[in-house]
């Protein structure tokens, strides 16, 4: 079943301009990643358009971030996973004429199980959100921060953008996407005074883990002490900070960094079967229930 298609617009919570601020999208925003990229961009003096699925809790979230921090928010509830979706979000911005300063791309989703077990719908839609909801809303917002002669982009891949993954192949296939597009954008628009980064995250507490249809994976105790899990406001920071830096990548977590670096002397086969086996041994699959949910990118 799709989510609640009711008509959304800017219209009671206008981004007017008149605050002075810069004003930053930031899709995904109900949750996890999303939400703390929220937090984290208020607190950078940023008015805030929110874009979440219907029924997040997303004005929720707005509301407190406006109250604690003083800026302006607006939310948006729709599907990315439909192209409605993605010209809405366009269009509004459009309409009430927002200049759009940071775009931070959160929003994207992970369904874990093998190809031949999931439907053809489903893996489409995480193709659809993870990244032609990526390219669609950053093409519309390009030429402008071109024009302006500045801009920030924030895209989200993850640490499995860099090798495949079995039992999650087509959401490790959208994250290799968005890692290489990034990179390659980033040095498009350097001279145009745009800067783009790619934020690669490990494993993060967040519900994704919920949403992708499997228990939250059964890390070690050694795993979690040395900094191998990850809180959603650490890896906020690091890509917010990475990006304000000019840097293309970024991957927080030292493990994270040791472990993708060791994994480059590995022959891809052996990669393959290596990751096989630890998400047999740390994903517990279940039942689904709203498939066509949208959260952040934590693994």
């Amino acid at each position: 079943m799709k989510p609640d298609q009711r008509e959304c617009t800017l219209d009671e919570h206008p981004l007017h301009g008149s605050t002075g601020r810069p004003v930053a999208l930031i899709t995904g925003a109900s949750g996890g990643i999303g939400s703390a990229m929220a937090e984290v961009a208020a607190e950078r003096g940023f008015d805030l358009l929110l874009v979440s699925l219907p029924n997040e809790g997303l004005t929720d979230i707005g509301q407190f971030i406006a109250k604690q921090t003083g800026v302006l928010t607006a939310m948006l509830e729709v599907d990315l996973s439909t192209s409605v979706g993605v010209e809405k979000v366009i269009s509004e911005i459009q309409r009430h004429d927002i200049s759009i300063q940071l775009l931070v791309n959160v929003a994207g989703y992970g369904i874990v199980r093998e190809v031949n077990d999931t439907s053809i719908e489903d893996q489409l839609g995480m193709i659809r959100v993870n990244a032609e909801a990526v390219v669609h809303l950053t093409g519309a917002l390009l030429p402008s921060m071109i024009q302006r002669g500045s801009g920030l982009i924030l895209n989200v891949g993850s640490i499995v953008s860099y090798s495949p993954m079995p039992g999650c192949a087509v959401y490790a296939g959208t994250k290799a996407f968005i890692l290489n597009w990034s990179e390659s954008l980033a040095h498009e628009v350097a001279k145009h005074g745009v800067k783009v980064t790619v934020l690669c995250p490990g494993s993060t507490a967040s519900n994704f883990y919920d949403r992708a249809g499997t228990s939250f994976p059964d890390y070690p105790a050694w795993y979690v002490r040395a900094g191998g899990l990850l809180d959603s406001r650490s890896v906020a920071l690091a890509g917010m900070n990475a990006l304000e830096a000019g840097q293309s990548v970024v991957m927080p977590g030292v493990i994270n960094k040791a472990t993708n670096f060791v994994s480059r002397f590995f022959p891809r086969r052996v990669l393959a079967n290596s990751s096989d086996r630890l998400n047999k041994k740390l994903f517990k699959p279940r039942p689904f229930g709203n498939r066509s949910c949208v959260s952040d990118t934590d693994i």
